[in-house]
């Protein structure tokens, strides 16, 4: 597959899989893939437009310029689908050219639908508008106008929506370093001039985006009773067992965190709303759910720290990254719209992500007196349910 660049505009700070660049609009470059073997052509000019649906414009009527654009769930995107010309402009010889409307519907696939109107005598107007996503996947985006109420031309794009980061308490399009000490209860985020107390004895980090807001909020989960303690709920939930581990995500694509555990006995993963437990894993395996292949929902996945190994569902394969000690913390660090392979050292209260030479950033106190929230190893050590390893 192809990628080529076009011109959009956005009106917030997006994910750097969706963005090449952030400098401002207009002239932010989207990467947009092109369908294979359309190598050689010109990759921006007008696609075929179906006579089925077009009353006789001529071929320059419409420019599309985005056969496809990314998105992130959550966050509004301003995207110019193109533009439309008008046959009977106005000119100096041709004083009395009345105006013509332009109706322009977008249907953008997940059932919702905007429409534009513009009266105009000018030579051309552009199909512009701004959307937001509340769940991550694939939408056909139908694209139809009318001229003087007559139907005038149409077209499709495709709108791949990205899952959001898979810590972003901020809504800045990334994960953010972020820590727990459960000796105080408190949360120690990455821009945060002060931490924030939330929890209570024995509770172990469960952030993540529960009420599809596009931000991450602050949870626990409680060992004791299974309850999951969500700020800004009135009620917690109980969901769980005895000896499981939580590993929240948005295993379903459906645009917000879902309750789920993993049970380190029999190596089965427990997701809210499922029938059936999904078996994955191997006995001492550490869960470590993320989305790595960008597909847009969680996907199952355990780290062996015997080997430092990284096993991911679906993979032939697995990798190898990380040190004796290390706590795994995939994450989505750098904006690419996939989690990241990372290692947290507590030695040092650095972190590590693949690709990286050095570490990325120190955050955290040492000797694991913080966790790091993007997983619950750290917390299972300090609780003494898991052995810790040297470092």
């Amino acid at each position: 597959m192809l990628l080529v660049s076009v011109f959009v505009c956005v009106t917030e700070e997006m994910n750097m899989r969706s963005l090449a660049r952030r400098s401002g609009c207009p002239g932010i470059r989207v990467r947009v893939p092109v369908v294979e073997g359309l190598e050689g052509r010109t990759l921006l000019s007008r696609p075929t437009i179906s006579a089925a649906t077009e009353t006789n414009p001529p071929p320059t009527n419409i420019q599309f310029g985005v056969p496809a654009f990314f998105a992130v769930e959550h966050h509004a995107l301003q995207v110019r689908l193109g533009s439309v010309n008008n046959p009977d402009p106005w000119t100096p010889t041709a004083l009395n050219t009345p105006p013509v409307t332009f109706v322009t519907t977008i249907r953008w696939g997940d059932g919702k639908t905007s429409t534009q109107s513009v009266t105009t005598d000018g030579p051309s107007i552009a199909i512009t508008e701004t959307h937001t996503y509340a769940r991550p996947g694939k939408f056909t985006v139908r694209v139809s106008v009318t001229l003087n109420g007559a139907p005038f031309a149409s077209e499709i794009s495709t709108a791949m929506v990205e899952q959001e980061s898979s810590h972003d308490f901020d809504g800045v399009g990334h994960s953010q370093a972020a820590v727990f000490r459960p000796s105080t209860d408190q949360w120690f985020i990455g821009g945060h001039a002060q931490p924030i107390t939330y929890g209570g004895p024995g509770d172990i980090a469960v952030p993540g985006d529960y009420n599809g807001s596009g931000t991450t909020q602050l949870a626990v989960f409680r060992p004791s009773t299974d309850q999951w303690f969500i700020a800004g709920q009135a009620n917690p939930i109980t969901f769980g067992g005895p000896g499981d581990i939580p590993v929240p995500g948005d295993y379903d694509g459906v645009g917000h965190t879902e309750l789920a555990v993993f049970r380190p006995s029999t190596d089965q993963w427990f997701i809210a709303g499922h029938a059936a437990p999904i078996t994955y894993g191997g006995q001492g395996d550490i869960p470590v759910p993320a989305d790595y292949d960008g597909v847009m929902h969680t996907e199952l996945a355990v780290f062996r720290p015997s080997t430092d190994q990284w096993f991911i569902a679906g993979h032939a394969n697995s990798i190898t990254y990380g040190g004796k000690g290390d706590i795994p913390v995939p994450g989505d660090y750098t904006g690419l719209g996939q989690d990241e392979f990372a290692v947290f050292h507590p030695s040092t209260a650095q972190w590590f992500v693949a690709g990286f030479a050095d570490p990325l950033f120190t955050y955290g106190a040492t000797n694991l007196i913080d966790v790091p929230v993007e997983s619950t190893m750290g917390s299972l050590v300090v609780m003494g349910l898991l052995k810790k390893t040297s470092s």
